[in-house]
Parts: structure tokens; sequence; C-alpha cells
């Protein structure tokens, strides 16, 4: 996979589970967003478990925010 891919699957992962870094956003709809402080560190954690063949489809988002040590509400 090119970095390009791997960029896209990070943030089309983000954007199809609500993670967001806009507490406004995230104010508006709780039950529908997972807010994080660094969308960009969910991103490269996301990236980097491509890089390592990770298989991120068998895991829920919380539990790859909390392996990754990614603080959420």
């Amino acid at each position: 996979m090119t970095h390009e891919q791997m960029m896209e699957k990070s943030w089309n992962f983000i954007n199809e589970l609500g993670i967001t870094e806009n507490r406004k956003k995230y104010n508006s709809n709780p039950a529908n967003y997972f807010l994080v402080k660094d969308v960009y560190q969910v991103r490269n954690a996301y990236y980097q478990d491509l890089e390592n063949g990770i298989k991120i489809i068998e895991e829920d988002v919380t539990r790859f925010l909390e392996r990754h040590g990614i603080k959420w509400e």
C-alpha cells in the first residue's frame, strides 16, 4: 500500500467513526462522536498499525484508542 493510500485509509477511519478534536461538534451530539485532544495522533496511530500489518478491523474504536494511549471522551 502506498503512503497516499494509507493516509486516505487513516482519514477515512477517523471520519467514519466520528473521531474529532472539535469540542463544539462533540457537544452537539456526543453519542455520535469520540472527542480526542489531537486527531493527528489518531491518524498517526492508525497509519502505524497499517504499516505494521495490525488487523484493526477486529478491534473496536475504544480499544484502538486505549491501546495507543489516546485519551478520549
